[in-house]
Formats: C-alpha cells, structure tokens, sequence
C-alpha cells in the first residue's frame, strides 16, 4: 500500500538509496552466489508485483477496505495538521503547486507532511484493531501462497540466501567470473 512506502522513505531517492535493485543498480557485478541471489531477488520482486495485482478486493491496492482506511487515516492526518482537503497521496506535480498556492505548502513541507501521514497511516487507525489484524493476515497469506506456488514451480531458480556446495547456479550463464 502506498502508505507503507512512505511511512518508510519520504522520496523516491530515499528508497532507491535504502533498497534499489542490484540486478538493475548493478547488473553483473559482484561474483557468482552475488549474482545468483541478485537476479532470484529481482525474479521474487517480479512474483510479489503480480500478486499485488491479484489481490483479493478487499485487500487490494486499488480499492477495498484497507486501501479506503489508508487513504482515510491520511486524510484525517492532513486535516489534523491544518491541511485539511490536501491529499497527500496525490503527487501530481499540478496538485502540489495548488497545494502551494491554496495552503503555502512547499514541495518540501508537502514530503514532510506525506512521510508522517503515510506512518500515521500505515497503522489503519480508522479500522477496528481485530479486523484490521485478520485483512492483514489474509494479504500476508495472499503474497506468501504466490512466492511458496513460484517456488514451488520453480525450484531449480531458487537461490539460498547463503551459498553452499550443490546450491542452485541457474542464472550462471549469464554472467562471466573474468
């Protein structure tokens, strides 16, 4: 959910330099098991965006239960800090500056403001506390039945996390040890 992004990183260039993807930050550096896990670690990024897209409607990043008290705690947290009718998980660049010309809220106070909604927002705060712990776990067991079902149908492209004589070497040729 959006919220959880940047109740985390309060730009993209924050998350890029916590996270990234060293398939795409750093394609064939490292050595060998590096390698390995790297390219599994982008195929596992690939898994979890398909089952965010498969989402069960209650759930889902587009509308459900959980997306309407998402957006619903960030806009009682605008409001609560003066701003009320900015929607923070609006980034238009054209909204911003209305923001900006209605409130004189910066492009810099609007990040600060966005990265402490989205923490305000990340725990639901509008939902009641045992059913906003059941539709979590069923997200969480949603995203954990497609990367077990890939893995699953896909053994020979599962890399451990630590390297071990017999470990899976699947995506070996394509990379050189020179």
């Amino acid at each position: 959910m959006y919220s959880l992004w940047v109740a985390r990183y309060r730009t993209v260039d924050d998350w890029d330099r916590d996270l990234g993807d060293p398939f795409f930050d750093h394609p064939f550096e490292g050595s060998g098991h590096e390698l390995e896990r790297a390219f599994f670690e982008h195929n596992l990024g690939l898994v979890m965006l398909a089952a965010g897209e498969k989402l069960p409607p209650d759930v889902s990043n587009h509308g459900g239960v959980l997306h309407d008290a998402e957006e619903a705690a960030m806009d009682q947290c605008a409001a609560g800090a003066g701003y009320p009718g900015v929607q923070v998980y609006d980034v238009a660049p054209d909204v911003v500056a209305q923001y900006e010309r209605d409130y004189g809220l910066t492009l810099e106070m609007f990040l600060d403001l966005r990265h402490e909604c989205g923490k305000y927002a990340a725990t639901y705060p509008t939902l009641d506390p045992a059913y906003r712990d059941e539709l979590l776990a069923k997200r969480r067991a949603h995203y954990m039945a497609f990367v077990r079902d890939w893995m699953a149908a896909n053994p020979d492209q599962v890399v451990p996390i630590e390297y071990h004589e017999g470990a899976n070497t699947p995506y070996a040729d394509r990379y050189s040890d020179s």
